[in-house]
């Protein structure tokens, strides 16, 4: 036992579609108790195998599916929950099985506030309960017409919706499916585990322009920054005269602060 503590110990698994089907590329990460990242990652082959040298210590294993994909990640023992899953023991258990639920599909066509295909624009989903920088987030680009199609979202447990956010880059700011400014506004899309949602035509708004002039006593100032901040907040710097624009703004109240030095 002291010399498997040392050296670590052999593990090895099988990752597997509902079909069977071994899944390539899965990435199989390990943790501990306190669900602290052990550093150590490997991925499935061909077959949906992997092995690793993993500590001589009780571990919690979490498989993510690549993307883009069908599958949706899970943690081992089939849970969405990382403290429901269960406790390997290495030293014990020298291998696992484990079956990746199929994910669900969100499809649409993003289209501007005057009705043409939003082409190459970033539309990106995940579940509430998680935060859109987890793994379970899933994101594409628009294509020519507009479309998208998102794949492999995980089961949603407790059926509380999900979050789909646009990025449009310089063309517009970011916003919420049916034309929400910030997250807690937005309206949660309904998906069955493992099902397809299709939104149809989802509009944009394009985002307004502001601008002014920062003013001393002494005359203009140059190189102040401004913030300008509605559901997000933006910043620019002002030119030589004192004047600022920043656009990309979403709807509602903005509050302006510019600070310069001295």
């Amino acid at each position: 036992m002291m010399l498997a503590l040392l050296l670590g110990v052999a593990f090895e698994g099988e990752i597997t579609d509902p079909d069977g089907n071994g899944v390539e590329d899965a990435t199989v990460v390990f943790y501990d108790l306190r669900f602290r990242f052990l550093g150590d990652v490997v991925s499935t082959d061909a077959s949906g195998h992997f092995s690793a040298d993993v500590p001589a210590q009780i571990l919690r294993v979490r498989v993510l599916p690549p993307h883009p994909t069908t599958v949706s990640e899970i943690w081992y023992g089939g849970s969405l929950r990382a403290c429901a899953s269960p406790r390997i023991d290495p030293v014990q258990t020298g291998s696992i099985e484990q079956q990746l639920p199929w994910g669900g599909t969100l499809t649409g066509q993003l289209f501007t506030d005057d009705r043409f295909p939003y082409a190459d624009v970033g539309v990106e989903a995940y579940p509430v309960w998680q935060s859109e920088v987890s793994v379970s987030s899933r994101e594409v680009q628009t294509d020519a017409e507009g479309a998208f199609t998102i794949t492999g979202l995980p089961p949603d447990p407790d059926q509380e919706g999900f979050v789909l956010a646009i990025d449009a880059g310089s063309a517009g700011p970011r916003q919420f499916y049916d034309g929400a400014t910030s997250e807690p506004l937005a309206t949660l899309i309904a998906l069955e585990d493992g099902g397809q949602t299709d939104l149809l035509q989802v509009a944009t708004f394009p985002g307004a322009t502001l601008g002014g002039q920062v003013l001393s006593s002494q005359g203009p100032v140059a190189g102040a920054e401004v913030w300008v901040a509605t559901s997000a907040t933006r910043t620019t710097h002002t030119d030589a005269q004192g004047r600022w624009t920043v656009d990309r703004v979403a709807p509602g109240s903005a509050r302006i602060t510019a600070v310069a030095d001295g």
